[in-house]
């Protein structure tokens, strides 16, 4: 073989392989890329399947619908440029890509101020739920408003902790913060702060370890013998 074929030869097999450096090196970037993409939007999903639990108003489906078209787009022209190695290229410019991932990420944020919004919406939407101990202060202590309570309480606990949390973590959740208010609301209504001052009086001492003689008034007597109480009750000397 002549000495210039070989030569030939050699620069074919030179070029060969750098081209297939060259490809090896942009796979190893563009693979990169994708990682730090599919990084980028992981919360899109996410945030996605989270607002559908919930009934959106028009308002709220519309930016929903807008952030989502957009990214969709911008998702649509990478792949595009996926299918071309040579065009997939321009993906490895780095001033490029910090763009591509910014768009991205303000995305993502704007979704899960969305989702922030109906939450706090959806949370807000069954009126103002007091505290057990501002109730417990205000009513009187009667049995009935006592067992109104403690399921009063027991739903607020539960209801705390599922509205305490930024976002909803499963579709359970949304459902369940309805039921709770319905509950509590419920229980409030069975709670009577409507009773006599002397009632009140003499219950209130009762719940705080014992009612003096003086509290037990005629009023308190017949309100305890018409509400059927009468008998629940004992004297008992001091410090016996």
């Amino acid at each position: 073989m002549k000495l210039h074929a070989t030569c030939d030869i050699i620069l074919s097999k030179l070029s060969d392989l750098e081209l297939a450096r060259r490809q090896i090196n942009l796979t190893d970037i563009l693979s990169h890329r994708i990682k730090e993409w599919t990084a980028a939007i992981s919360t899109v999903g996410l945030t996605t399947d989270k607002l559908t639990w919930f009934e959106l108003d028009k308002d709220i489906a519309d930016r929903l619908e807008h952030e989502l078209s957009e990214l969709r787009e911008r998702s649509r022209g990478m792949a595009d440029q996926l299918t071309d190695l040579e065009q997939a290229a321009s993906l490895s410019d780095t001033e490029q890509w910090v763009r591509l991932l910014k768009f991205a990420n303000l995305r993502s944020e704007k979704l899960r101020e969305i989702l922030n919004t109906v939450w706090t919406s959806h949370k807000n939407s069954f009126g103002e739920l007091s505290s057990p101990g501002t109730i417990r202060a205000k009513m009187p202590h009667t049995p009935r408003n006592v067992e109104a309570l403690l399921k009063y309480e027991e739903c607020h606990l539960e209801y705390s902790r599922l509205v305490g949390k930024a976002t909803p973590t499963k579709r359970e959740d949304v459902s369940r913060v309805a039921e709770l208010s319905a509950l509590m609301h419920a229980a409030i209504t069975e709670i009577d702060f409507n009773v006599p001052d002397d009632v009140a009086n003499f219950l209130k001492a009762v719940a705080s370890g014992g009612a003096r003689l003086d509290l037990l008034t005629p009023t308190v007597t017949n309100w305890l013998q018409n509400s059927g109480q009468f008998g629940s009750y004992i004297v008992r000397a001091r410090g016996l």
